[in-house]
């Protein structure tokens, strides 16, 4: 379906049975795909980003600025 077709049915698939919750899920999924966006090429990919913030929290965990709510919890 291209953009133009989804916007002049938008009405019927939002008025369907569980349309909207199918609109949420469809609108969620796109975002995780990076698709509702232009992507920059220049981004640093999200898991050297996930590590730099692991990082900095072990950091601040140390230093006592952080409290550990979450003990062993990491994120990747």
């Amino acid at each position: 379906m291209n953009p133009q077709s989804f916007l002049d049915e938008f009405s019927v698939i939002a008025n369907a049975p569980g349309g909207i919750q199918r609109l949420r899920k469809m609108i969620l999924q796109l975002a995780v795909m990076g698709k509702l966006v232009k992507q920059d090429p220049d981004d640093e990919p999200a898991k050297l980003l996930v590590e730099k913030i692991n990082s900095d929290r072990d950091v601040l965990r140390k230093e006592k600025k952080l409290e550990d709510s979450r003990p062993g919890v990491r994120y990747l």
